[in-house]
């Protein structure tokens, strides 16, 4: 069988993205349950088996697609961070997460895994690579062997990616820390999100702003990128703080310690979650 690795591999992440790690009764009965709600029940669970068992459970690619195709590298983006991280969090896990996918996964899933496994610094990280290329080739063919050969001799080559020098220039970015977040519980990455309080502004005020500012200029997209990522932060640490206490702790630890506009933000969010209570 005769593919076009390149291009299938990230357009089909959109069939994943929804669907990682809800709990086997939840995908029985919603598999269009919303990704970050799966990501929330593995921040709460910790259990990457039955992320993995989920993951391979979609088998489509097409499916869920919609008009969004175009929009896949970002989607694949928080694939790869949430698996990464999850596997640095539980290494112990990798080779029986490697072993479900080759079982019963398809091409898609193995790349995938493969891809986040060597971002890591797991220490058998090119045993399992290895592993999965073998069986991604049984799965594709020999036809496409000389095509998988070069794919996976670059996931060999791949450095460890170190996540805490993420920089967020954009809301995507912000994204990518939120799915770091709820795959390891680290705080870094709330703290990371609430420095761009910094740049937030009410929604009429910052639509005003916008408009103003030239984009084709360096300091009018630098403006733009903050002021997004500013209006961003603010709203996804309220959400996100209705459900987690250690985005709560961070906010009161902002605004109790902080007398700039980060503060300030923080205890704006803190106020509107007790009114709303």
């Amino acid at each position: 069988m005769k593919t076009s690795a390149a291009s299938f591999f990230y357009i089909s992440c959109l069939v994943l993205l929804l669907l990682v790690v809800l709990p086997v009764e939840a995908f029985a009965n919603d598999p269009g349950k919303k990704f970050w709600d799966t990501t929330k029940y593995y921040y709460e669970e910790k259990n990457l088996i039955v992320a993995t068992k989920l993951f391979v459970k979609v088998k489509d690619r097409f499916q869920l697609l919609g008009k969004d195709a175009s929009r896949h590298e970002n989607k694949f983006d928080l694939l790869l961070t949430f698996f990464a991280n999850a596997l640095m969090e539980q290494p112990e896990k990798a080779m029986s997460v490697a072993k479900h996918v080759i079982k019963k996964g398809n091409d898609v899933h193995h790349f995938i895994i493969a891809d986040s496994v060597s971002s890591t610094n797991l220490k058998n990280k090119n045993e399992i690579v290895e592993i999965l290329h073998k069986s991604f080739i049984d799965y594709v063919g020999e036809d496409a062997k000389g095509e998988a050969d070069k794919l996976f001799k670059n996931l060999q080559a791949k450095r460890p990616f170190n996540f805490k020098r993420l920089e967020l220039n954009g809301p995507h970015d912000l994204d990518v820390a939120w799915v770091a977040f709820f795959a390891t519980g680290d705080n870094f990455y709330t703290q990371l999100i609430l420095e761009q309080l910094q740049y937030w502004m009410p929604k009429e005020e910052l639509i005003t702003r916008l408009k103003e500012l030239d984009e084709k200029t360096k300091s009018g997209k630098e403006e733009s990128v903050n002021l997004l990522n500013g209006y961003s932060a603010e709203w996804s640490l309220y959400e996100n703080a209705k459900d987690h206490v250690g985005v709560v702790n961070t906010l009161i630890k902002a605004a109790d310690g902080r007398s700039d506009k980060v503060g300030q933000t923080a205890k704006k969010i803190l106020i509107r979650l007790a009114t709303e209570k």
